[in-house]
């Protein structure tokens, strides 16, 4: 069974890596052997859910989006003061 850390190692890595992310959706308990992680069997059933395959790719993606875009231009502002 995986502990609370091991989730968040495997979430962030599922997150920032889209070839370990398309691996992983192909064969979870692999990909999560390949991090030192084991999955006991419930955790692998509800990996195997399509819906929730499905729901963490497009998460994955939207991350993987939002975190590539370019920062705002910060704006300065100027005050001339009167002497």
């Amino acid at each position: 069974m995986a502990t609370d850390t091991d989730r968040e190692r495997l979430v962030g890595k599922f997150l920032l890596d889209s070839q370990f992310r398309q691996a992983f959706l192909r064969d979870p308990v692999n990909m999560a052997a390949s991090l030192g992680i084991e999955l006991d069997e419930q955790e692998v059933a509800k990996l195997q859910d399509v819906e929730i395959d499905k729901k963490l790719d497009i998460v994955a993606k939207e991350f993987d989006q939002a975190t590539r875009e370019e920062p705002p231009i910060s704006t300065v502002s100027w005050r001339v003061s009167a002497q």
